[in-house]
């Protein structure tokens, strides 16, 4: 079930829809192809252009150009975010291939085994304490792209869901883990990295 991480802090943040209670995401439902989906979720923490990085109080602080300078919750709450993309990407996907039906899209396996490659990467999750079996679960998605072979089957794109979701619990102790103090802290650069992040989405939409 899904439940709120704590009391909300002087304004209204957005954290992965697992973890709470209604939250809109504020991203624009609309058609895709996986590839771009797979691009934009998995490089959100690979970006190499400069990018803002908000201090506690929400306000600007630096430029940078990896999220290796985020505090680990910050790191942890945009990998979860990651992971709740992708899951809604290979269901899309699976339900595609079974009914024809929907958004056409076409996940390929090296796709996604470069995904997970890239998030982690870039991520460094893995240097985060007790965020080993996060790490394990996402590792898993790969292993299934890697051992099997032709196109994704729709039990397979069903298994990665599954993985991704795994993953998204296992990464909600590993937050929980943080001081009270932290946990908001990290859900106010967040919620102001998820506003910039839309407004450079938005910026780079051309008008259809």
């Amino acid at each position: 079930p899904s439940g709120s991480l704590g009391a909300q802090g002087p304004e209204t943040t957005q954290l992965p829809e697992c973890w709470t209670e209604a939250v809109d995401t504020g991203f624009p439902r609309r058609r895709f192809l996986a590839a771009s989906a797979i691009t934009a979720s998995g490089l959100v923490l690979a970006s190499s252009k400069p990018r803002t990085v908000f201090a506690a109080d929400g306000e600007r602080q630096q430029e940078s150009t990896n999220d290796q300078e985020l505090p680990g919750g910050v790191v942890v709450l945009r990998v979860a975010d990651v992971t709740e993309t992708m899951e809604n990407v290979v269901l899309q996907a699976a339900a595609f291939q079974e009914s024809g039906l929907g958004d056409a899209v076409v996940i390929g396996r090296t796709q996604m085994q470069q995904s997970i490659k890239i998030l982690l990467a870039k991520s460094k999750l893995e240097a985060i304490p007790k965020s080993g079996l996060a790490v394990l679960k996402l590792k898993s998605i790969s292993r299934i792209a890697e051992l099997g072979q032709g196109p994704l089957t729709p039990e397979e794109l069903k298994q990665m869901a599954k993985g991704y979701s795994q993953a998204r619990d296992a990464l909600r102790p590993v937050f929980e883990q943080y001081p009270p103090d932290d946990i908001q802290a990290f859900k106010l650069i967040f919620a102001r990295m998820q506003a910039a992040d839309r407004a450079t989405m938005q910026a780079g939409q051309s008008p259809e």
